[in-house]
């Protein structure tokens, strides 16, 4: 018997369409946040902690936009209402990351450095801490904040 978080079936285990792909929170948003939360999250930031002996910033703004995108989702929290306005939260922050760090892989530079006290909201290489390097980082945002922005414009917030 196939745990039901890990079943790729439906229900009856004969692939109805009474549920939605059932990896990790029970429909496709909440595979989306917790494989991004799993893999981008924990995998990536593993590796970072190893290989630098510290969390690169985008491992910890995935781990954190991953997990609490499978928790917002969840049912069992106000009904599963959070989920649509943080995905466009989160889409419309990670989009951004990534259309920048697209655009600066083709030279397009035209970020200034934002200070916000003591901190660098905005520079040439990172937005709010997410880096914008091109190509692997700047595409998995772009992918991660589109996906996002698909789940929130969805009508079904179990989708």
């Amino acid at each position: 018997m196939i745990p039901r978080a890990f079943s790729l079936l439906g229900s009856n285990g004969i692939g109805d369409t009474g549920v939605a792909l059932e990896v990790g929170m029970g429909s496709h948003r909440g595979a989306h946040y917790f494989l991004s939360f799993l893999i981008f999250g924990v995998i990536a930031g593993a590796a970072s902690l190893i290989t630098q002996g510290k969390l690169d910033a985008e491992a910890i703004w995935l781990l954190v936009l991953g997990g609490l995108g499978a928790i917002l989702g969840s049912s069992r929290i106000n009904g599963g209402k959070l989920a649509r306005p943080f995905d466009f939260i989160a889409g419309g922050l990670l989009t951004l990351a990534g259309v920048l760090g697209t655009l600066q892989g083709f030279n397009i530079h035209f970020l200034p450095d934002i200070h916000v006290g003591a901190f660098q909201a905005l520079t040439a290489s990172a937005l709010l801490g997410i880096p914008l390097n091109f190509p692997f980082p700047a595409l998995v945002n772009l992918f991660l904040g589109v996906q996002s922005l698909r789940h929130g414009m969805a009508k079904s917030e179990t989708v």
